[in-house]
């Protein structure tokens, strides 16, 4: 037993910490702004609640893709060459990116729009594939449930709009 509690460090240190690949559609921002990012990330705040301490229980690798599909296709395919375990996206360009560069690393996105227009789940009954996440306006019928939340909410309103882009297709 002694044996294996002096090895104990040794094999803690020759474990590989899971690795989060972060596909930010935005330009690199300045070593300031990163570090508040960072502080103030609800993202990475809900994961030290649940344990997860970047640097001690896993790591991130952040991809800054900025806004273009191109420079997030760029990005994507630099995380799946790092190979990384899982690649969170914020939105549906990024997810879209992700799902073209890996058909095998899981995908999570925070807020899509048209997930199976765009092609990121097969549909909503069998999703298939890599990706998942919130989706947001996926189909028409999809207004619906938001529009009656809204009613409840503000009962005396009269009129409703939604400002949506879907994902470049292309």
């Amino acid at each position: 037993a002694s044996a294996w509690l002096a090895a104990a460090p040794l094999v803690r240190a020759q474990t590989r910490l899971p690795v989060v690949g972060l596909l930010v559609p935005q330009a690199k921002p300045s070593p300031e702004a990163l570090a508040e990012s960072i502080a103030k990330s609800p993202f990475l705040a809900r994961l030290r609640e649940l344990g997860w301490i970047e640097g001690k229980t896993f790591k991130i690798e952040r991809v800054f893709g900025g806004p273009t599909i191109e420079g997030l296709s760029d990005g994507a395919a630099y995380l799946v060459s790092k190979k990384v375990d899982v690649i969170w996206v914020q939105n549906s360009p990024g997810a879209v990116a992700a799902a073209r560069a890996t058909k095998s690393i899981p995908i999570v996105f925070a807020l899509a729009s048209f997930v199976v227009e765009s092609g990121l789940v097969d549909s909503f009954a069998l999703p298939g594939r890599n990706v998942t996440g919130q989706a947001w306006f996926a189909e028409p019928l999809a207004l619906l449930k938001p529009s009656e939340l809204l009613r409840e909410i503000v009962p005396k309103a009269h009129r409703l709009a939604f400002l949506t882009v879907p994902p470049d297709l292309n």
